[in-house]
Formats: structure tokens, sequence, C-alpha cells
């Protein structure tokens, strides 16, 4: 019964397409939300490396927010050059976190 109508044509069918992908979260968001429970796992595990890793992560984020309050000034390759310094930086930071955890995770799983 739903074969039949899955094989109808929609004449919305790019509206909803378009507005299902806005409402799912993009790649960075994903990789952001991963990296934040990441940090917060790591206290479970090593509190020194965890508030490292927390305070040099809130840093980041401060430091990208100031910049996109001003990113709409900047001109296109500006714009086009910073984001993607603070991409990179935030990616770099994330796998660092990712690695701590992994680290801390495994010292923990040797008994040490």
């Amino acid at each position: 019964m739903l074969t039949g109508c899955l094989s109808l044509p929609d004449a919305n069918a790019s509206y909803h397409a378009e507005t299902s992908l806005a409402a799912q979260p993009t790649n960075q968001q994903l990789s952001l939300t991963r990296c934040q429970s990441e940090v917060s796992a790591l206290a479970q595990y090593d509190d020194i490396r965890f508030q490292h890793q927390h305070d040099t992560l809130n840093s980041l984020m401060d430091r990208s927010a100031k910049y996109l309050l001003t990113r709409p000034q900047l001109a296109a390759d500006m714009q086009a050059t910073l984001d993607s310094v603070y991409q990179a930086e935030l990616a770099k930071r994330c796998q660092q976190i990712h690695s701590e955890l992994f680290r801390a995770m495994l010292a923990q799983a040797d008994g040490e």
C-alpha cells in the first residue's frame, strides 16, 4: 500500500527536501556536539586534563563568537580566510580532546 504512495510524484518534493535538510544539524554542528560531549566525558577520567581542554575550548568558542559578530562587516575574502582559520582551529582542538579522552580511557583500562 505504501509502495504506491512512494511512486506518486510530489509537487512539493524539493520544498520538503530543503526544509528537512534545514532541520537536520550540519556535520559541523554534530562535530561540535561530539567535541563538547567528549570534553565532558574527560571529566570522569582526569580532572586536570578536563579543566585544561574545557578552558581552551571555551576560549576558542569565545573568540569565534567575537569574530562572528564582526563577520558581516568584512570583505568576502577576509570572511573566507577567517572562516577557514576558525574551522581548522576547532577541528584541531576537538581532535586533541578526542585524543586526550582516548588516552585517559586507555590508562584507566590499563589500571594506571
